[in-house]
């Protein structure tokens, strides 16, 4: 395990293909049936590697083409690291017996659809779905946010900015926005997020407590997927792909989701969903012509569009507004009692009244204005 290790702290992968590097490597090790033999494996013959390699690659068949390739060139790193270097052209031959598009056809939720997902899901599940379907981020970018990243200082009302880091696909550090839908159901989550990370470092003594807990979802990609299986699976939306064998909804499919939301609103310019969702071609040209103000302007327009459930409950503006009616219960509550007073005290003043008419008193105007006074 320890030439693994190297091989992804060596400085040459980014912080967030570490994960999926790792993944990739122990299902190659798993496939070819040398788990227990890592060690004595970088030390086999050329040949045994080629074997090995054309063995995983079978293995690999019921995957979809842009999947076979990325985990062959993961391996293909991986040899290479350890100047294990096969010839390039064995790789090549490799990739191309593939097709040169994915056989899978991903599949759009629709917004009913996402509505069946949260309303079967809990708070974590709720917070990372609409993070993804209101922003547009990939999944590995979601996962590497940080609850300071999401800036709701500044701004008291949405969309709110969230940057994107940089150790991401592109590599580059970008804006994006979501609505107060989002940041409602995500501070109901940082609530809940404390007990989340303690419950998981009684449970699973090997829990990463390092960069992992400062994560706004402190957990692997691995963790992501499967509570995106579980998701489906409760609600019926677990259908596979007949060749592939892979799901048709995946966490792409909600990034495609988003991009075809704002795509069909004709307000908002054609190139600013490219800029939100990180197309690296259009980065430069977008915040050339754009600033993050008039962004943040264009995807205001998209919110109505975005929400996913109408008749969403606005925390802050339902504390707001609880606030209002306290105060105003508590000076009617001042005034009833001021009202009753004043009642009792003519109660009492029409009782002296009678007393006198009985006892035949008479009863002068004077009499009236001093009572009055006295009271």
């Amino acid at each position: 395990m320890n030439e693994i290790k190297t091989f992804l702290n060596s400085g040459l992968l980014k912080q967030s293909s570490k994960n999926m590097y790792n993944s990739i490597i122990k299902e190659y090790f798993k496939a070819i049936n040398k788990k227990n033999k890592i060690s004595q494996y970088f030390q086999e013959t050329e040949q045994q590697h080629r074997q090995d390699i054309m063995k995983y690659f079978n293995y690999l068949q019921n995957k979809n083409s842009h999947s076979i390739k990325t985990k062959i060139r993961v391996i293909k790193s991986l040899h290479d690291y350890h100047e294990i270097q096969l010839p390039n052209i064995f790789y090549k031959k490799i990739i191309k017996t593939q097709p040169t598009r994915a056989i899978t056809r991903d599949k759009i939720p629709s917004k009913e659809i996402l509505k069946e997902w949260l309303s079967n899901s809990k708070t974590k599940e709720n917070a990372l779905i609409l993070l993804l379907a209101t922003t547009g981020l990939r999944i590995e970018e979601a996962l590497n946010l940080e609850p300071s990243d999401i800036n709701t200082t500044d701004y008291t009302e949405e969309p709110y900015p969230i940057t994107v880091r940089p150790e991401t696909k592109t590599g580059n550090t970008r804006l994006v926005f979501t609505t107060q839908e989002t940041i409602d159901t995500i501070n109901r989550w940082l609530k809940l997020r404390p007990d989340y990370i303690k419950h998981k470092k009684e449970k699973h003594y090997k829990y990463d407590t390092g960069n992992k807990d400062k994560k706004l979802f402190p957990f692997s990609y691995k963790t992501a997927l499967r509570i995106l299986k579980t998701t489906l699976k409760n609600t019926k939306h677990n259908q596979k792909d007949k060749i592939t064998n892979r799901y048709e909804y995946h966490y792409h499919s909600i990034r495609k989701y988003f991009k075809n939301t704002l795509a069909n609103i004709h307000n908002i310019p054609s190139d600013i969903p490219d800029a939100i969702l990180g197309h690296e071609e259009k980065l430069k040209e977008i915040y050339n012509r754009f600033t993050p103000e008039q962004l943040r302007e264009n995807y205001k327009i998209a919110i109505p569009y975005l929400n996913i459930f109408e008749s969403q409950i606005n925390y802050k503006k339902l504390d707001e507004k609880q606030q209002v009616f306290q105060k105003t219960l508590s000076e009617q509550i001042k005034e009833n009692q001021l009202l009753k007073d004043e009642i009792a005290l003519l109660k009492n003043m029409i009782t002296n009244y009678n007393n006198r008419i009985k006892n035949k008193k008479s009863l002068t105007y004077k009499d009236f204005i001093n009572d009055l006074e006295k009271s």
